[in-house]
């Protein structure tokens, strides 16, 4: 009897260890299948983060780029915080039975979440950068574009800069040409920082270097090229400025000219006596100075006519008008010049032969006067004989 009732306590003894272990191996598989369905969820995760940051889509602008790492800051921020459910994993796995914490299916599992996990923190970094490379091409090309938008603007505005008919267009055209100019200058800090970022971009081996190189080179070009068309365009308005300058001096030159003639035309009216010799001296004797820069003048505008016929084919003829006009004013204005002072050296040979004329007589009588004191004796003779020498002398001096 003992003995049978020892067999069943030991049968009893031997069902709750059985049941013990049942109940352990079940709670261990369910925790296994747990740490599996979670593992699962991970690995979900990981595909759609992965679908994310494998992405080709870099953006078509700078504001799509923009919007694309806004978006790809919020995936990176989120898996770095997921990294705490990862570690999760590892716990939750090694607290599973000692068979399945030990098992290939556990191990192989976490080595491979570990591994993708590792992954996509790389690709992350390596679309970021892709991002980050884009936005610096889209930038380069945004600013690119506003300057070659700014050249093709300033391009046409040249073309509408003709050069003007008289000196007022020319002065317009010159005003509206150096604000262009200025604007210029303002905007070569323009091209000074697409190409610096250009620079900065091939520094560092950008993926698209050799269309930043293009895209380089074609702005610079235009930008060259707009140079040249400004220089062109500044040369050409100078130049017609300069012809309607000419024209101008020459009508200020022939207006000169004019006033000249008419104060020598002025002389006219003035008596050879002491007074009008003495007017027509002070008159003349500033004419050789202004005659000097009359002359002057009229070389430096002959020279430019010159060269205006060379520049100027359609307006030469009116050139040569202008400069001959000017050349006969001049020679009308030095043939009443030289007869003026020939009149006045023949009024100063009068002036100078009666003033000896007078200071003969005086002599003369002077002479007399003491001979027929001192002689006390008829002096008509002697009369006779200054009245014959005065007869003489003058006329050998054509009186």
């Amino acid at each position: 009897m003992r003995q049978r009732l020892d067999e069943l306590l030991e049968m009893w003894r031997r069902l709750n260890e059985l049941s013990d272990q049942r109940r352990r191996r079940l709670t261990e598989a369910v925790d296994f299948h747990q740490f599996l369905t979670d593992a699962d969820d991970v690995d979900t995760y990981m595909l759609d983060v992965l679908r994310l940051v494998s992405s080709d889509d870099i953006g078509k602008d700078e504001s799509n780029v923009q919007t694309l790492l806004k978006k790809h800051k919020e995936t990176t921020d989120d898996l770095k915080s997921y990294q705490v459910t990862i570690d999760a994993l590892h716990e939750q796995a090694s607290q599973l039975g000692e068979d399945d914490r030990q098992g290939p299916a556990v191990q192989e599992r976490l080595a491979s979440i570990d591994k993708r996990f590792a992954e996509l923190q790389e690709l992350a970094k390596l679309r970021k950068q892709r991002l980050l490379d884009a936005l610096s091409l889209y930038k380069l090309f945004t600013e690119a574009d506003g300057v070659e938008q700014w050249i093709s603007e300033k391009e046409k505005m040249l073309v509408t800069m003709k050069p003007g008919k008289d000196i007022e267009d020319c002065e317009i055209m010159k005003h509206r040409f150096d604000g262009f100019d200025r604007e210029m200058n303002a905007n070569a800090s323009r091209v000074a920082v697409v190409n610096q970022l250009a620079r900065q971009l091939l520094h560092v081996e950008h993926p698209n270097s050799e269309e930043i190189v293009d895209r380089q080179n074609k702005l610079n070009q235009r930008w060259a090229d707009l140079r040249e068309k400004a220089e062109a365009k500044r040369e050409e308005l100078g130049s017609a400025h300069g012809v309607q300058t000419f024209h101008i001096e020459c009508r200020e030159t022939v207006t000169w000219i004019e006033d000249k003639k008419r104060v020598l035309e002025q002389t006219d009216e003035l008596k050879m006596d002491l007074t009008g010799i003495m007017t027509l001296q002070r008159k003349l004797s500033g004419m050789d100075r202004d005659m000097a820069a009359i002359e002057a003048k009229l070389k430096s505008l002959e020279e430019e006519a010159g060269r205006i016929r060379d520049s100027h084919p359609d307006e030469a003829q009116l050139v040569m008008d202008r400069t001959a006009k000017l050349r006969k004013e001049w020679e009308d204005l030095n043939t009443m010049l030289h007869e003026r002072e020939a009149k006045l050296e023949e009024a100063g040979d009068l002036h100078r032969f009666l003033k000896d004329l007078d200071h003969f007589q005086v002599k003369c009588e002077f002479c007399l006067l003491y001979l027929c004191t001192t002689a006390r004796r008829n002096f008509e003779p002697f009369v006779q004989m200054y009245c014959t020498y005065v007869f003489q002398f003058s006329k050998s001096q054509d009186i």
